[in-house]
């Protein structure tokens, strides 16, 4: 229960980015690949140090350490924020929805 409650959220933006970057795509198989290179390019911009949560999607500061652990300042702002920008991705994915058929007179 320790570890799950924390990276609850942390799946939850990963789950809101995965239905965004699918409502953009033109078919499955374009969004997987944009989720692979999400993943792809959040592992190479952690190697070339780009660590900085403000901009990294669902990152907040002392990462790897849930954050009751961390003891860094102002991460339930972080979360709250990314939290907001996933909330806003939904309401856009799901906006966009589906092409509806015509009808025809």
């Amino acid at each position: 229960m320790w570890y799950v409650l924390p990276s609850t959220h942390d799946w939850l933006l990963l789950a809101a980015l995965a239905l965004f970057l699918q409502s953009l795509a033109p078919n499955k198989l374009a969004g997987w690949g944009y989720m692979v290179f999400y993943l792809i390019g959040s592992l190479a911009l952690n190697k070339l140090g780009w660590q900085d949560p403000h901009y990294r999607y669902g990152a907040y500061p002392g990462a790897p350490l849930p954050p009751a652990l961390s003891g860094a300042h102002g991460v339930g702002w972080y979360r709250l924020s990314w939290g907001t920008a996933a909330a806003t991705m939904i309401t856009l994915a799901c906006m966009r929805g589906p092409p509806q058929p015509r009808s025809v007179p």
